[in-house]
């Protein structure tokens, strides 16, 4: 998995270096910064998994709650 998102963790870093060359972002660390907003993409992404599988069960249920 780490392999197959190397091109985007590449990407995320590249725009976040720009941006705070550009002075768009503050931040002294930008491998610190891109780690943050792909934990952030990860954290939404199983987020929306989740919510979309409990929709699932609601439905099979019954549930409209």
């Amino acid at each position: 998995m780490a392999r197959s998102q190397q091109p985007v963790t590449v990407l995320v870093r590249d725009l976040v270096a720009e941006a705070a060359g550009a002075g768009a972002i503050r931040t002294d660390d930008v491998d610190g910064a891109t780690y943050m907003i792909l934990a952030l993409k990860s954290a939404l992404s199983t987020s929306r998994v989740l919510v979309s599988g409990q929709t699932s069960i609601s439905r099979v249920r019954g549930s409209t709650s």
